[in-house]
């Protein structure tokens, strides 16, 4: 597993992504737990997804696998907001279960999540369960949520995933981030 430690991106670029740190805001800034470091861990293997706007009002993202060698991308130096949204392994135990988390730094504004499960289909992946709502808007530095739908045990066999998408008011929509662990050939039919 990976911590991700915050600390400051205003006065460099902040690291690689899967090689440290992945978001570390300005504490003289933080809206809220100011002065003092938080810890997030980003397990090893988890897709997530890195979105955010640099001085100029330009965007920037892009996605990666924690821990996973492959293009290295840093956050622009430039950058004023930034966030890591991510999602945790789908996982079934008489029901599916998984998690979206997203972590903000620096003039971020409001912040919140939601999720959705899908299921594979002949054209393409399609939704199982319906999107979430979006989760409470919060100026707290990290949210995660927790989710949660029913197997229709019995209603045919398909392949599942979670994706989840965060959002900051001062940045604007993160693409959805896909789980990347699919379950496959499981008993529980086309939809929830």
């Amino acid at each position: 597993m990976i911590v991700v430690v915050i600390a400051s991106i205003t006065a460099a670029a902040s690291p690689i992504p899967g090689s440290g740190p992945a978001i570390a805001p300005n504490m003289s800034t933080a809206p809220q737990g100011a002065g003092q470091a938080r810890q997030v861990t980003i397990p090893v293997g988890a897709h997530a997804a890195v979105y955010g706007k640099t001085s100029t009002g330009q965007r920037f993202g892009y996605s990666y696998v924690q821990g996973a060698t492959g293009p290295q991308v840093a956050i622009p130096a430039t950058a004023v907001a930034a966030c890591t949204v991510y999602v945790s392994d789908l996982v079934l135990d008489a029901k599916f279960y998984w998690s979206g988390e997203q972590v903000c730094s620096d003039a971020f504004g409001l912040q919140n999540v939601r999720s959705q499960e899908l299921r594979s289909s002949w054209s393409g992946w399609r939704g199982y369960s319906l999107w979430s709502n979006w989760s409470t808007p919060t100026t707290n530095q990290v949210v995660t949520e927790y989710y949660s739908t029913i197997c229709n045990y019995g209603k045919g066999n398909y392949d599942y995933e979670a994706v989840v998408e965060g959002q900051a008011t001062n940045i604007g929509s993160s693409p959805p981030v896909a789980s990347g662990n699919i379950l496959t050939s499981k008993p529980c039919g086309p939809q929830n």
